[in-house]
């Protein structure tokens, strides 16, 4: 028996609809959905890496690089699972977009690291990475 669940998102004027087959275990998403997630998820690490700290938190050393990590993988994530843009071209604007806000940092009494954005980058060949092995 085929069962069809239905799951439905107000996103501006399109109507975003998640179809799951239960007897088929498969996620069929609309077209623009990997943007839009790219988008928000941009707009996270923008505000957060912008953000103008006033008091650091006690944390053990390195919390800082894996949680630039995390971030940049699940930023090109969504895009490199669905192959909608090159994975070459979404790593070189990635990193892009990773050294352009470590430049601007200072501007927002934020400290520029360039490890920061070598993490950025191990971060996002990780995410690339891990995409082509669910994209099997």
């Amino acid at each position: 028996m085929l069962k069809l669940v239905s799951v439905m998102l107000w996103s501006n004027d399109r109507v975003l609809i998640f179809y799951y087959h239960l007897n088929q275990r498969k996620l069929k998403v609309l077209k623009l959905f990997d943007i839009y997630l790219t988008i928000v998820l941009a707009l996270i690490i923008l505000i957060g890496a912008l953000t103008p700290v006033t008091e650091v938190a006690a944390a053990p050393a390195g919390t800082d690089k894996i949680i630039h990590i995390v971030a940049f993988a699940a930023l090109v994530f969504p895009l490199a699972l669905t192959g909608r843009i090159g994975l070459f071209t979404l790593f070189i604007f990635a990193s892009l977009f990773g050294g352009i806000i470590e430049i601007i940092q200072p501007s927002f009494e934020r400290n520029a690291d360039v490890y920061d954005w070598i993490s950025n980058n191990f971060g996002i060949m990780s995410g690339l990475v891990s995409s082509t092995f669910f994209r099997r």
